[in-house]
C-alpha cells in the first residue's frame, strides 16, 4: 500500500495510480502543480488547447504548431484552424527594397507585393428614391373602405396589399393635417 509523501497517510489504490499525495488540503497545496496550457488554434468556430507535457513540448520544439509560409498560389493550413490561408513568402532585402520603390511609384508590382493599398471603390451611383409601397389609387380606396368600416385585413385582401401597409396608409392619413 502506498502512502502520501507529505503526511504519510495511506492512499486509496485508485489515487495511488496517478498521485503520490493524499487529498488533504495541506498535502494538495504543497504537492499539486498547475498545468501549463498551450493555445494551439483559436478561432470563431472552435478552439484547440493542449496541456504542455513531454510529447507536446516535442511537437512545439519540432515546429509542428507553427504556421507555414507559402508562396504564390500554394496554401498552407493555419495551426489547428483547419482553414487554408494564403501567406506571403518571406522577402529578401532586395525584394523588400523593390517593393518599397514600387509602392512609392504606386505600380502594380507594389500592389502584388501587398504594400500599396487597393484603390477605394468607385462611388455608388445616386440611389433612386424607394418605390412607394402603394399607389395613389390604392391609398384613396383604402381610406374610403376604412371610412365604410372595413377592417385593415379586409381592405388589404381587396387591394392586394398587406395589412401593415393598409394600417400605414390609414395612420398616415389621420396624422396628416387637412389641406
Amino acid at each position: 500500500m502506498r502512502t502520501c509523501v507529505t503526511c504519510g497517510r495511506e492512499l486509496h489504490p485508485e489515487r495511488a495510480e496517478k498521485y503520490s499525495y493524499c487529498t488533504a488540503k495541506e498535502c494538495q497545496e504543497r504537492n499539486a502543480k498547475g498545468l501549463t496550457v498551450l493555445a494551439v488554434g483559436v478561432n470563431k468556430a472552435a478552439d484547440l488547447y493542449e496541456v504542455v507535457d513531454e510529447p507536446t513540448q516535442g511537437k512545439v520544439a519540432s515546429g509542428s504548431y507553427v504556421e507555414k509560409l507559402v508562396t504564390g498560389s500554394e496554401t498552407g493550413s493555419g495551426a489547428g484552424t483547419g482553414m487554408d490561408e494564403k501567406r506571403p513568402a518571406p522577402r529578401t532585402a532586395e525584394a523588400a527594397e523593390a517593393a518599397e520603390a514600387a509602392e512609392a511609384a504606386g505600380t502594380a508590382a507594389g500592389m502584388a507585393a501587398g504594400r500599396v493599398p487597393p484603390k477605394a471603390p468607385a462611388p455608388r451611383a445616386a440611389r433612386r428614391a424607394p418605390r412607394p409601397r402603394w399607389t395613389e389609387s390604392q391609398r384613396t380606396l383604402a381610406l374610403l373602405y376604412s371610412e365604410q368600416g372595413m377592417r385593415p385585413d379586409q381592405i388589404a385582401e381587396r387591394l392586394g396589399l398587406t395589412p401593415p401597409v393598409v394600417i400605414d396608409i390609414i395612420l398616415g392619413a389621420r396624422n396628416r393635417p387637412a389641406p
